[in-house]
C-alpha cells in the first residue's frame, strides 16, 4: 500500500470483483479492524446487533449487484474478518440506524486504471484512494 499523504493510503488492486475486495482487505486490514472498533464505539450498539442489521441488506444487494457482494466477500477474506463485518463497513449508518455523517466517493478513469477515492466525514476521519485494473472495463 502506498500513500498519497501521511494519513491517506493508496490501495492498488486488480482483477475480478472478488479479487478487488480481497486485495483491498489485505492492504487495508489494519484500517478496517480499527474502523469496525470505531463503529462500535460511535454507535454504542452491540457488535452482534450491528452485524444482524447489516445482513438485512444482503438480499437487496445480491439482487442489485452480485459483483458488489463478491467484492465484499473478498474484502472479508482479505482482512480476515467475518462477511457480516465487511458488510457492516459498507452500511454503517444503515446498520446502526444513525445518520450523523457520511462519505464522499467518486471515480474517474485514468490511462491504465480506474481511481476510486473515498473519504468518511465523521468525528474521526478515515479515507483512502484505490486504483483498480478491471479486465474488460
Amino acid at each position: 500500500m502506498g500513500a498519497i499523504g501521511p494519513a491517506f493510503p493508496l490501495i492498488d488492486v486488480s482483477g475480478d470483483a472478488y479479487a478487488l475486495g480481497r486485495q483491498h482487505g489485505e492492504q487495508a486490514a489494519g484500517m478496517i479492524h480499527r474502523y469496525l472498533g470505531w463503529i462500535e464505539r460511535l454507535t454504542a450498539q452491540p457488535a452482534g446487533t450491528l452485524r444482524d442489521n447489516a445482513l438485512r441488506f444482503l438480499p437487496y444487494l445480491q439482487r442489485l449487484s452480485p459483483r458488489f457482494v463478491a467484492e465484499v466477500r473478498g474484502l472479508a477474506d482479505g482482512a480476515k474478518i467475518a462477511f457480516a463485518d465487511a458488510l457492516l463497513c459498507q452500511a454503517r449508518a444503515e446498520a446502526a440506524q444513525t445518520w450523523d455523517g457520511g462519505c464522499t466517493a467518486g471515480s474517474w478513469p485514468g490511462k491504465t486504471k480506474i481511481w476510486t477515492p473515498n473519504i468518511w466525514m465523521w468525528r474521526s476521519c478515515y479515507g483512502c484512494a484505490r486504483t483498480m485494473d478491471v479486465p474488460g472495463r
